[in-house]
């Protein structure tokens, strides 16, 4: 949250706006603006009584540098080797790249994937129109892609993560962990959410397994 600081050099004071950020693990006053003197000050605040600009803040840095190791290690190509052609103007493997970044940047319903697409970060990024961007029928095009072509995708891409970045598999770390799901009970088509022992005490729910293996060097998922 931005506050308004007091900073004094020499015999005259200035302010500034600042916003507290953690700086190698310890909270510290970041500037964000300088304002001037409290003389300064009022006279913008007199010259200018409507406000003369609009800002606008888009955050898209996570977006930008998920999609960069994407392109590093081919993954849409990898995944449109193994799946049938799309005619549409994003190929499965793009839309598939989409839910990835959108699972690990902001994770919403399906419904609510509609509304996240069409932000400024992502069609700069992909070179597409917001237009081209797949609406609510988007999760339906998961069907077009095949236990089979999963597997192979699933085998493909550790080999590519080995050849693309410097990891060694002298030390692997391999865990699993299951969390409890809101999936109804007479919902027949999810084959993996089951009932089972639940650590958060909700035995009334189904469950579903999640087993991850790592590289020791910067805990890369395999």
């Amino acid at each position: 949250m931005a506050s308004l600081q007091k900073v004094k050099v020499g015999r005259q004071s200035y302010y500034r706006i600042v916003e507290s950020r953690r700086v190698n693990g310890k909270p510290r006053p970041v500037p964000i603006l300088h304002l001037g003197t409290a003389d300064q000050l009022l006279q913008r605040l007199l010259a200018h009584r409507e406000p003369q600009l609009t800002v606008r803040s888009y955050q898209h840095g996570d977006v930008a540098a998920l999609k960069a190791m994407a392109d590093r290690l081919g993954l849409v190509a990898l995944m449109d080797r193994h799946l049938s052609l799309s005619r549409r103007p994003l190929s499965i493997g793009t839309t598939l790249l989409l839910a990835a970044i959108n699972r690990a940047v902001w994770p919403c319903s399906k419904r609510g994937w509609a509304t996240w697409a069409p932000r400024p970060a992502l069609p700069p990024l992909f070179t597409l129109r917001p237009a081209a961007l797949p609406r609510p029928s988007f999760w339906d095009r998961l069907e077009a892609v095949s236990e089979s072509a999963l597997e192979a995708i699933e085998a493909d891409l550790p080999r590519k993560v080995l050849q693309a970045l410097p990891l060694t598999r002298a030390t692997l770390f391999y865990d699993t962990t299951h969390c409890f799901t809101y999936i109804a009970s007479r919902n027949e088509r999810s084959a993996l959410a089951q009932r089972g022992h639940s650590k958060q005490k909700r035995t009334d729910l189904r469950q579903c397994r999640l087993a991850l293996l790592v590289a020791r060097d910067g805990q890369s998922p395999l």
